[in-house]
């Protein structure tokens, strides 16, 4: 089995060329001669270095969001895409200082304190303890995205990798699994 990470669009095209079995993407729509499976919501969250002033609490203000320096996905990512929508319903302009492609380049710069990023849970949840890393929730605006799973065709599929399916869109709370090959990728 090999996992890889990338943007949506190279993962679609990659099911579509039999590079990948499975995906886990932003919410997309229809997408032809592949299946999309709605695994549910997952929650965004702003994360600070733990010495910034914000970090000694758990929530902040939609109005704390102006005064930060953002450290961003790359803009027509469909991560950025999101996260673009969210300030414009804050009705905030967020101070863009970086835009780096991964979940790894950014928690590395926000470790280092040269700003603050707006992730999905999952990819600071499991930071050790002592991590230079802090997670704040927005008070009464929170951020989600939506996931699926996306499979190419109707193929007829390997136990293990139906298995994996299913595994995948149980524990992300969606109704039964569908099919599903040998490789899976995930979207940043």
């Amino acid at each position: 089995m090999c996992l890889t990470q990338a943007d949506a669009e190279f993962l679609l095209d990659a099911l579509r060329s039999q590079h990948l079995d499975l995906a886990v993407v932003m919410r997309t729509g229809p997408q032809t001669g592949l299946t999309v499976t709605p695994l549910g919501q997952e929650e965004m969250i702003v994360v600070v270095n733990r010495e910034h002033p914000l970090a000694r609490q758990k929530t902040v203000e939609p109005a704390d969001l102006a005064s930060l320096r953002f450290i961003l996905y790359e803009k027509g990512t469909a991560m950025q895409d999101v996260i673009d929508r969210y300030f414009e319903s804050l009705g905030i302009a967020p101070r863009v200082t970086m835009e780096v492609e991964n979940n790894e380049a950014i928690k590395s710069l926000v470790r280092v304190g040269l700003g603050a990023s707006i992730m999905p849970l999952c990819a600071v949840a499991q930071e050790p303890p002592g991590s230079l890393l802090r997670m704040l929730r927005v008070k009464g605006k929170p951020l989600t995205r939506e996931l699926s799973l996306v499979s190419a065709g109707a193929e007829i599929l390997p136990k293990a990798i139906r298995e994996l399916a299913t595994a995948l869109v149980t524990a992300l709370g969606a109704p039964h699994g569908r099919r599903a090959r040998k490789t899976i990728g995930f979207s940043d």
